[in-house]
């Protein structure tokens, strides 16, 4: 793969996990029936599927590793600053990432969010 598709990719996953952060941020705040809510998941939907697309890689995996997010074995050091609360919240349930297909429903999505956005229940 060439730089430029290198950089295209990288620059698609940092985008990605910035949506995913505003997705979880709406999750916390609104139900899921709220246009804020939905049109973050379908933003995070479309920011998967072109990932998909120039990647060529189904599904998608984001690790979390030193605090940081990782796509394609390197960390993603343009995602946000708001990145570190997708990284708090894989962390408290001991989760190392996050797998996403493409084709993955919009109730799917949002179910993922919602529960890894919640706070884990004590032996649960």
């Amino acid at each position: 793969m060439s730089t430029v598709a290198k950089t295209n990719v990288t620059t698609q996953a940092t985008q990605l996990v910035d949506e995913l952060v505003v997705c979880l941020v709406n999750a916390k705040i609104y139900a899921s029936s709220h246009p804020r809510v939905r049109d973050a998941v379908q933003a995070v939907l479309q920011r998967l599927h072109e990932l998909v697309e120039e990647s060529r890689n189904n599904p998608v995996c984001l690790g979390v590793a030193d605090g940081l997010v990782v796509f394609d074995q390197r960390p993603l050091m343009g995602a946000s600053i708001g990145a570190a609360r997708l990284v708090q919240c894989l962390e408290q349930w001991g989760s190392g990432g996050l797998e996403l297909w493409d084709g993955a429903s919009a109730t799917e999505l949002e179910e993922l969010l919602t529960g890894i956005g919640s706070k884990p229940q004590p032996g649960k």
